[in-house]
């Protein structure tokens, strides 16, 4: 059963990952958080990609036994501290956003819109290996 997850901490992620069964692939996105006063992601990257991200996870995973997880990594000013727990934690990683992640299989993300907006990248991405 496919399962879209929205996270909007480290703590809250870190704790939905240690839930989740093992065996279940699992993908998790980190975007910008979402201003308030407009509902959108202050990220310019993240609004072009998700889009197409979205699209090419429905397509690709909606009828498999996996899970989603977006995750917003706050505001502006807190994803550009170095000491960030998403850029500082060896889990994870994340340099630059929007990044997705396959939870636990090392090495296997894509960042930045030249990826996340391409079609055939993000088939091959979601493909089981």
């Amino acid at each position: 059963m496919f399962e879209h997850l929205h996270v909007e901490t480290y703590d809250e992620l870190k704790k939905t990952l240690a839930e989740l069964p093992n065996e279940r692939r699992t993908f998790v996105l980190f975007t910008g958080g979402i201003v308030p006063e407009t509902g959108v992601t202050w990220c310019p990257y993240c609004i072009t990609a998700l889009p197409h991200l979205y699209k090419a996870m429905e397509s690709e995973l909606s009828n498999t036994d996996s899970c989603f997880i977006t995750c917003y990594v706050g505001t502006l000013p807190y994803w550009k501290n170095k000491e960030n727990p998403f850029r500082t934690d060896d889990a994870f990683k994340v340099r630059g956003i929007p990044t997705v992640i396959e939870w636990g299989v090392k090495g296997k993300r894509l960042t930045g819109t030249d990826h996340l907006t391409n079609a055939n990248i993000l088939k091959d991405f979601f493909a089981e290996d």
